[in-house]
């Protein structure tokens, strides 16, 4: 889906506060069946990283009416609330309860970087900030490296299609200008393939893709709503993550992990968050056993013909080997966890015992001299 620059937002008058739609916010938003329904994508998305987890710094970035700083106030984390809207963080504050959580009233620009959050909850605040680039690194600034940011934005894809959809074709033509802008209408919506490579640009790798309202707002009997509520939310959960459905949700939630240096504990838990977020359980030990084998003959394939003797094959000369040695390696992590082993630890074990045992044998062959 192109994204030509004659489609970015024209220059309307800064960023937006909502001090005074916390009423309409409550009815048509986070009281509606369609928050509810991002809702439950957004903390489905996010349970590997929120539930069952030892306490965490947790930063909800533009808190709105505070909804996700309760989850995650619930599920024992430790989370700093910020909204520039003075009446936003008096709601977060009553829907926290007996919670202990902090309130920042400040623009997540202005924020302080001297904290770093092991996860950053920002939902819905992007497409409201005229200058993506600038809160996307801030956000970057602000996430401990191996953490976890949970951004979720108003999709510009979606809305052109919404758009021609509703045959509001002279909209469209003129780029979406209008005299007098709808306060509540996103002044600033995101293009995804873009905001993926501002994050990659601030060191962070996008993991997991949904899309929220995929087809709820394009239904034609609105009827459904009421009367198919539990249909359209199963089915809307379903297409969330598949490909090419994710890319039309109304909204789009990237799930995105700062780079840090991975040593195996890493590698062993990133595989097991990655099995409980989207595999659904690791496939049996011989099924893996066979996999492995697999893989390692498209490593011997790519070595067969690139540095061996054999020709290489026009299909063959874009094979990436980093790709296949990566998946030698999430497939050999998969068995260390599924049989109980600690990787690292008999890793080591086994760099001690060659140490001792093959160094004068090395030392000594002459073939390495």
């Amino acid at each position: 889906m192109a994204n030509p620059d004659k489609h970015r937002p024209k220059k309307r008058g800064g960023d937006q506060s909502f001090d005074d739609r916390v009423a309409h916010l409550h009815r048509n938003i986070y009281g509606s069946a369609k928050g509810q329904l991002r809702l439950r994508i957004l903390q489905r998305d996010l349970q590997p990283y929120i539930v069952n987890q030892p306490p965490l710094s947790v930063l909800d970035a533009g808190c709105g009416l505070g909804y996700m700083t309760q989850w995650a106030l619930e599920h024992g984390h430790a989370v700093d609330a910020c909204d520039s809207a003075a009446a936003m963080l008096d709601e977060t504050r009553q829907r926290a309860g007996d919670y202990p959580v902090t309130l920042l009233q400040s623009s997540v620009q202005n924020l302080a970087e001297e904290k770093k959050y092991a996860v950053i909850f920002c939902h819905a605040l992007l497409e409201w900030v005229e200058n993506h680039d600038v809160l996307i690194a801030k956000l970057s600034r602000l996430l401990q490296p191996g953490g976890v940011l949970s951004l979720m934005f108003y999709n510009a894809w979606a809305r052109e299609m919404a758009q021609l959809v509703y045959g509001n074709f002279s909209y469209v033509d003129c780029h979406y200008a209008v005299s007098q802008r709808v306060k509540l209408n996103p002044h600033y919506p995101a293009f995804p393939d873009r905001v993926e490579a501002q994050l990659n640009d601030c060191v962070m790798t996008v993991i997991g893709r949904s899309g929220i309202r995929i087809f709820y707002d394009i239904m034609r009997d609105k009827s459904h709503y009421q009367s198919h509520a539990e249909d359209i939310v199963r089915h809307e959960l379903r297409l969330s993550q598949i490909s090419p459905y994710w890319q039309l949700g109304r909204y789009v939630h990237f799930l995105a992990s700062k780079e840090k240096p991975m040593n195996i504990d890493h590698a062993q838990r990133a595989v097991d968050d990655w099995i409980k977020a989207h595999g659904v359980r690791y496939f049996n030990e011989l099924t893996n056993m066979a996999q492995l084998t697999e893989e390692v003959g498209e490593v011997a394939r790519i070595i067969a013909r690139r540095y061996g003797e054999q020709s290489e094959k026009a299909s063959d000369k874009d094979k990436d080997l980093g790709e296949e040695l990566a998946d030698v390696l999430f497939v050999l992590l998969c068995l260390a966890n599924q049989t109980g082993t600690d990787l690292s630890r008999a890793f080591y074990d086994k760099l001690d015992l060659k140490a001792k045992r093959d160094h004068e044998r090395h030392h000594n062959n002459e073939k390495l001299q």
